[in-house]
């Protein structure tokens, strides 16, 4: 199965503002580009199409010249023969905005189980929903329970934090608070001093678990966040 991601023409050129979220900068849908194409096709304002390592049903984002997404691959992709779900991978990527050239991809698995491919919506959606986002430095994405992964807008790995091991069949994306927060306590958590005290070290502990047990509450009672 080839999964191929169309890039159309959204500005009549290719220096439209950044869209640094699902729904936009105001995550409103809103934009203040004027001059919009109004209709697309395999011929018409289509500026390159590239093949993806598998599906997903993220929204890509756009950071300068960067456009971000993920896709998932290995389980999950045929209805009728899922197959094994230990070989299921999740895929952190970043393509050219011009060229639609592939410049990396973070290839994210988790030992924990997921949702069977089975039943109306997971079916639909399958495991790579969830949307980036990006402040134009790091890039941060949602990867369900293999958990939350940060990297820089050029593909270095900066961290990554568990948020709970439960399996849910929404896909969803943080809001960009909890991705600071998560951020700048580990940060911190990792920052190489000999000047930090035991008091710091205990409170840098204390917030990462206090954050993980939020986030996996809000995901238990919520459902999951909007992507």
């Amino acid at each position: 199965m080839r999964t191929l991601l169309p890039f159309f023409l959204l500005a009549g050129s290719l220096h439209a503002a950044d869209w640094p979220q699902f729904r936009g900068p105001t995550a409103d849908g809103v934009t203040p580009d004027s001059h919009l194409p109004l209709t697309w096709s395999e011929k018409e304002n289509l500026v390159w199409r590239t093949e993806l390592p598998g599906p997903g049903s993220s929204s890509p984002i756009i950071s300068g010249d960067k456009v971000f997404l993920t896709s998932y691959s290995g389980y999950g992709i045929d209805v009728k023969d899922p197959g094994d779900m230990a070989k299921l991978k999740r895929h952190a990527i970043c393509l050219d905005k011009k060229t639609g050239k592939i410049l990396w991809n973070h290839e994210i698995t988790t030992d924990l189980p997921n949702k069977p491919y089975t039943g109306t919506y997971i079916t639909t959606h399958g495991y790579a929903s969830s949307s980036p986002v990006t402040d134009g430095n790091a890039v941060f994405f949602f990867m369900a329970n293999a958990g939350v992964y940060a990297y820089t807008v050029n593909g270095k790995a900066i961290w990554n934090v568990s948020v709970g091991e439960m399996a849910h069949d929404w896909g969803r994306r943080f809001v960009a608070h909890s991705l600071r927060r998560i951020a700048h306590c580990e940060c911190r958590a990792r920052k190489q001093s000999t000047a930090r005290s035991r008091s710091q070290e205990r409170q840098d502990s204390v917030e990462r678990h206090r954050l993980s047990r939020f986030l996996e509450h809000a995901h238990r009672r919520e459902g999951g966040w909007t992507r």
